[in-house]
């Protein structure tokens, strides 16, 4: 995750999981954010997608806020 975007829109960040993906050629990183108040999530993915040449991004909600 490129620093400057996780400053501006990410209150908190722990790297969960990494995989090898494409026969080892690419890693996926799982991380759990917890967001600013009030930051659109269309937007914060829109800025990490500038980032990282436009590959894949997934976003899922926690329910459980405080699990970590």
């Amino acid at each position: 995750m490129v620093e400057a975007v996780r400053k501006h829109y990410v209150q908190k960040v722990v790297l969960k999981r990494v995989k090898t993906t494409e026969l080892g050629s690419l890693f996926e990183l799982q991380y759990l954010l917890r967001m600013k108040s009030g930051v659109d999530e269309k937007v914060f993915i829109d800025a990490l997608r500038t980032t990282n040449g436009n590959l894949g991004i997934a976003m899922q909600y926690n329910l459980i806020a405080d699990e970590y």
